[in-house]
């Protein structure tokens, strides 16, 4: 049995492209990227550091030290779609002993320390914000009306929170009091941040995926009036950092670094690109370096540019996973980093060595056998896997990790669908049963039996009412989604059922076999429409084009056949691949599929009118 690496299906899962259910390759534990992305870094050598200051492993999520270094606080646990609880920790560094611990029941999502060391606060996914004295009396606990960034002024008086719900507030750190509102124009804010004179307090973020989203904003502290607003590019500002001398603001952008004056908020220049995406920023307090990272597509690696000249002086390669929090200590010397690999790390800057570790990296919780099948949750922030040991696992998207991985079949996990409205997940497996699932909290609904065989295809209808199975045992059951009630048997395949799909009106069910052929269903009488054969062997995978009118095919003879659904006409083939071709689908109208020669291929069709495949009649590829 051929398996498929766990790294590369969620490689292309997490590229957005369409739902897949993947077939086993030949290798196993291959590795089937033939692009190093850390080829061009000095790779580090993980070693282990003895002294191991956080004992129990999670994700870090935020990091800051004390403006003398004497003390560095860490915010660790799940993110917002998790849903588990967080852990904000606070150590003597020098020493390396723990000072205090605190516990919240969401994860957590950034953290800061006042420059004296003495008052630490933090936010949670739940949108509570909390200050207390180290070790001491709680001093703030509200709750926001959305997950807030928080940071504490130079002169560690005053505490802000800004959400992404447009809120911003700040407090009296003394006495926890609240102050007198900034004024201005607010936006959904995802960075806050005092420039290290205190004279300003800037914020960024913005409304995704429109124009003039991002936005950038800076009021004077001391008369909290707004002296400008940016707004002049598409998409968010997730991450600031301001110069050691209050003169420059730094924001990512795309593979590089804008650099702008921060008093008016002139564009001074961009840093050298790089080959990975930046979106977290960092000054070195002694202002020669910057130190950038990215987000989910990440690869673990910390870029450091030279601010003279914004070229690009050295890379920091060792986390396993996306670098999520960057803190400098204040002599410059080290830079810490953690990341979703929940290692924290320690490097010295001069000469880009990895020096130590806080804590070590924890493989997050995964199948430890092949996936079988992989789709997407129907608002695209999650991806659902199921695996040969019998594992189901729901796995975020942005930025990616497990949302939680449970046993879910007695054989293999073979087939995995998520209902339209996102809130079931339904997985089939090896022991012949189908088994729904509470996506929120991964508890059973129900388990189904009536198949004779393995369980290898799952589709939802639109409506979400009714449930189709495809089988090893050559049938399709049609069951009532609502109370698991069989409601008919479409019996015509002559083998595996290895492929389900309901047209958009939900009119027809589409199955593609290793019979060789795909098969039309009505699915109210359950009667048979159409038997379509050309396929040399047998069909992977199936699904109907964009507008509803053409069925595309890929086989186990690697190519991808497409069929005209009124007519039941095969109008054009299409070669390219040169092995199994386990998965079509379509981005939009992009025609999409991956075979089992390690490839994705994509098709878009030309003229714009949907699928005018005249030039495929003659085969050849795309």
């Amino acid at each position: 049995m051929r398996s498929v690496p766990a790294e590369w299906l969620l490689k292309v899962a997490v590229a957005g492209l369409l739902c897949f259910r993947f077939g086993h390759s030949s290798a196993e534990g291959q590795d089937n990227d033939d692009f190093d992305p850390r080829a061009d870094t000095n790779t580090l050598r993980f070693e282990r550091d003895p002294a191991q200051l956080i004992s129990t492993p999670a994700e870090i999520s935020g990091l800051a030290f004390s403006a003398g270094d004497e003390f560095l606080a860490a915010s660790t646990g799940s993110s917002q779609n998790e849903g588990g609880p967080g852990e904000v920790r606070i150590w003597d560094f020098a020493q390396k002993k723990e000072l205090a611990t605190y516990p919240s029941q969401r994860g957590d999502l950034n953290v800061a320390i006042s420059p004296d060391g003495r008052r630490v606060a933090w936010s949670s996914w739940s949108g509570d914000v909390w200050l207390r004295e180290v070790g001491g009396a709680e001093l703030v606990h509200e709750l926001l009306d959305a997950p807030a960034r928080i940071a504490f002024s130079p002169d560690g008086r005053t505490l802000v929170a800004a959400t992404e719900h447009f809120q911003l507030r700040s407090w009296d750190v003394a006495s926890g009091k609240p102050l007198e509102k900034f004024a201005g124009e607010t936006f959904p804010f995802f960075w806050v941040g005092f420039s290290p004179d205190g004279k300003y307090l800037i914020a960024c973020g913005g409304k995704e995926f429109e124009a003039g989203g991002a936005t950038i904003a800076v009021w004077d502290a001391a008369t909290r009036q707004q002296l400008y607003r940016l707004s002049d590019n598409i998409g968010r500002v997730f991450y600031a950092a301001i110069s050691p001398d209050s003169k420059t603001l730094a924001t990512g952008d795309g593979h590089a670094i804008v650099l702008r004056d921060l008093t008016s908020g002139n564009r001074r220049g961009k840093t050298e690109e790089t080959s990975r995406p930046i979106v977290r920023v960092e000054f070195s307090p002694d202002g020669t370096l910057l130190a950038g990272a990215g987000d989910f597509k990440n690869d673990g690696v910390v870029t450091l540019w030279d601010t003279a000249s914004g070229n690009v002086v050295g890379t920091l390669a060792g986390h396993e996973r996306d670098v999520r929090a960057l803190a400098f200590t204040h002599d410059s010397r080290l830079l810490a980093t953690g990341g979703g690999d929940r290692s924290l790390r320690l490097w010295n800057v001069a000469t880009r060595q990895q020096v130590g570790t806080l804590q070590e990296p924890n493989a997050l919780a995964a199948p430890k056998s092949a996936f079988l099948a992989v789709t997407y949750s129907p608002d695209g922030t999650s991806v659902a896997a199921a695996a040969e040991d019998g594992q189901v696992s729901i796995y975020r998207l942005a930025p990616p990790g497990p949302v939680r991985s449970w046993p879910a079949h007695t054989d293999a996990a073979s087939a995995i669908a998520f209902s339209p409205d996102g809130q079931t997940l339904v997985s089939g497996g090896y022991d012949k049963t189908i088994r729904f699932w509470n996506t929120a909290t991964g508890e059973q609904i129900r388990s189904l039996t009536g198949h004779g065989g393995w369980v290898v295809s799952l589709a939802f209808s639109p409506d979400g009412q009714t449930l189709a199975s495809g089988s090893y045992d050559r049938s399709i059951r049609l069951w009532s989604a609502a109370n698991g009630l069989e409601l008919r048997t479409l019996a015509g395949h002559s083998a595996t059922v290895r492929s389900l799909v309901f047209s958009r009106d939900g009119k027809l069910l589409a199955s593609g076999a290793a019979d060789h052929t795909l098969r039309l269903w009505d699915p109210t009488s359950g009667q048979e429409q159409a038997k379509l054969v050309g396929h040399e062997s047998g069909v992977r995978s199936i699904a109907f084009a964009p507008g509803g009118r053409q069925l595309v095919s890929g086989g186990d003879d690697g190519k991808i056949k497409v069929w005209n659904v009124s007519s039941r006409e095969l109008v054009g083939t299409l070669s390219g691949h040169n092995d199994i071709v386990s998965a079509v689908g379509f981005a939009q109208r992009t025609l999409v599929s991956i075979s089992w020669d390690m490839r994705i291929r994509t098709c878009s069709p030309s003229p714009p009118r949907w699928l005018r495949w005249r030039s495929l009649r003659k085969g050849g590829g795309c």
